[in-house]
């Protein structure tokens, strides 16, 4: 695990970002990289676990990883529509440092291309305001969390990280995608979805609002 640290405590809170399917749509990577090694589009027919990935190519499963997440490629990702002005009203107007954090097993190759990019989307606040960490499977995403006292929430699409933060008392914002949709529906009072990254703010300043007539936080002018 790595984790480049520019963040220089200027907000009231933080929030965690998930990159891959959440920020940019990494699952076309994924289809394509498929198809070009294996000349098969099972992904693009319905999403696949990992374990699944395994049982159909053993452990050249990982093939697909490396393709898709090339960080020669970091450059060329496009974020979702309406991310950039989501994170930056975020940080403006509600006073969030934001926390950018992604899986790769090679943080060591992964961790400058990928915050060379995000400081390509977001020049203005992220020198100053934003922590980046790429980790391993072996770690988990709620352990770099609980190291952060401001820590307030996570946006992300992995169930299993989701439920980790809900559960551990912090807000679980959940970018809906096919593979998630049943979960976050059976959690709905845990996980909050959303469709649109232009609703986040609108998501957020509501549960900031609700916090500070709980007296959990100031009130967020």
């Amino acid at each position: 695990m790595i984790t480049i640290t520019r963040n220089h405590d200027f907000g009231e809170r933080v929030m965690f970002v998930d990159i891959d399917s959440t920020f940019w749509p990494a699952e076309k990577e994924y289809v394509a990289a498929e198809k070009q090694l294996f000349g098969t589009t099972h992904l693009a027919e319905r999403y696949f676990s990992v374990p699944e990935l395994k049982v159909q190519y053993g452990e050249d499963y990982t093939k697909i990883f490396d393709v898709a997440l090339d960080p020669k490629k970091c450059m060329q990702r496009v974020p979702y529509e309406g991310v950039e002005n989501a994170l930056m009203e975020l940080h403006f107007a509600m006073g969030f440092d934001i926390h950018f954090i992604s899986y790769n097993h090679d943080p060591e190759a992964m961790i400058k291309p990928l915050t060379e990019w995000i400081d390509s989307r977001f020049i203005g606040i992220t020198a100053y305001s934003s922590d980046v960490t790429v980790l391993t499977q072996e770690y988990n995403k709620i352990d770099v969390m609980n190291d952060y006292p401001k820590a307030f929430g996570i946006i992300e699409d992995a169930t299993p990280a989701l439920l980790d933060a809900a559960k551990a008392g912090y807000r679980s914002y959940a970018f809906l995608q096919p593979w998630n949709e049943e979960v976050v529906h059976r959690h709905k009072k845990l996980i909050t979805p959303f469709s649109r990254w232009n609703q986040i703010p609108e998501i957020v300043a509501l549960d900031l609002t609700i916090d500070a007539k709980l007296g959990k936080i100031k009130a967020v002018i």
